[in-house]
């Protein structure tokens, strides 16, 4: 896996970012042959993952798995960065875009 990318919240626009490593397509979703209704593309290693609305939610277990915390919504109606960050111990799971 490639580095966590360490920026700015409001310098991600201007990160280079790793390509996603499938797609349009959720990694671990092609490997079960299971269905997924949004991806969640991983701005740290290029992990592409099945967002929370999907019955598998690859997306937020590579979060837990990785810790990597940068996800671009590969929804052509959400395009934008979300940070999950922790608060107070707890994850936090905010709907933050970014243009």
């Amino acid at each position: 896996m490639g580095e966590a990318v360490s920026t700015p919240a409001g310098d991600l626009a201007a990160a280079d970012f790793p390509p996603p490593r499938t797609p349009g397509a959720c990694e671990e979703c092609l490997k079960e042959g299971t269905r997924w209704v949004e991806l969640r593309e991983c701005q740290a290693c290029g992990h592409v993952g099945c967002c929370d609305s999907s019955p598998r939610q690859h997306a937020t277990k590579h979060f837990h798995e990785a810790g990597h915390p940068v996800m671009l919504s590969v929804c052509p109606a959400r395009r934008g960065r979300g940070v999950r960050p922790r608060v107070g111990g707890e994850l936090g799971i905010p709907d933050i875009s970014m243009p």
